[in-house]
């Protein structure tokens, strides 16, 4: 149904989003299939495996996270990441994480934040070169901030976090705002990136001719101010 070719994207697909609705009231099993008991033989089976897949599978650079990874990276050719790229999958968590992580993408992401924020998957390791951002670096479209670094690829000075969710939706789901938060503060202090509007951008500043994510009712002011507490300081200087 969600055509999802990766199988433990397909059974978190099951277990995440279709699962969840059902609890939600959004749907139901059909009658046969609860008469037959099967129903919550099966939600238990694909929850038991999709917990298992989780411990066995801790992110490299976040503790909170899953590694998932994706074959869809290089080598940032001896850059840092200095930028933040915030992302919108324009679909679902699972078919978002398990198509970047498949080589006919060609695309990738370092994380994908669910969108109850009760997962994370990594799918790129930070120290490399994701491939989520089709545009070379222009201080232009940025404040006239890291003009030195105007003509690298973005990819090479930037972590991508892609959000389950459409930048066309009005609002962000609490949770998945605070988890992508908590995230960004790792990320930051990881690399001494600056926690303002100039190091923690939108794709749609970066690449504006094609893109618009994570669109203009992302809650820009309250989501740094939740990326600073979860850090438990006011914005870092912009590193040397």
């Amino acid at each position: 149904y969600a055509h999802i070719e990766d199988t433990e994207a397909r059974t978190a697909f099951i277990r995440g989003e279709v699962y969840s609705a059902l609890k939600l009231g959004v749907g139901r099993f059909s009658e046969e299939l609860e008469r037959s008991g099967k129903a919550q033989e099966l939600e238990a089976a694909v929850g038991e495996y999709a917990e298992v897949v989780q411990a066995l599978n801790r992110a490299p650079d976040y503790g909170a996270g899953v590694w998932r990874p994706s074959p869809n990276y290089s080598s940032r050719g001896g850059y840092k990441p200095q930028l933040v790229v915030i992302h919108t999958c324009e679909g679902a968590y699972s078919g978002c994480w398990g198509w970047l992580s498949n080589p006919r993408a060609g695309a990738s992401a370092h994380y994908v934040v669910n969108t109850t924020g009760t997962e994370v998957s990594q799918l790129v390791r930070e120290a490399d070169r994701a491939w989520h951002v089709a545009a070379d670096y222009q201080c232009s479209r940025n404040g006239g901030q890291l003009c030195s670094r105007n003509g690298i690829g973005t990819n090479s000075i930037s972590v991508g976090i892609e959000h389950a969710g459409y930048a066309s939706q009005g609002s962000w789901p609490a949770g998945q705002i605070d988890a992508s938060a908590r995230l960004v503060c790792n990320i930051t202090k990881d690399w001494g990136i600056a926690r303002d509007r100039y190091h923690i951008v939108g794709h749609g500043q970066l690449q504006p001719w094609n893109r618009t994510d994570p669109g203009r009712n992302w809650p820009w002011t309250s989501y740094l101010q939740k990326i600073n507490a979860a850090c438990g300081a006011g914005s870092t200087p912009a590193p040397s």
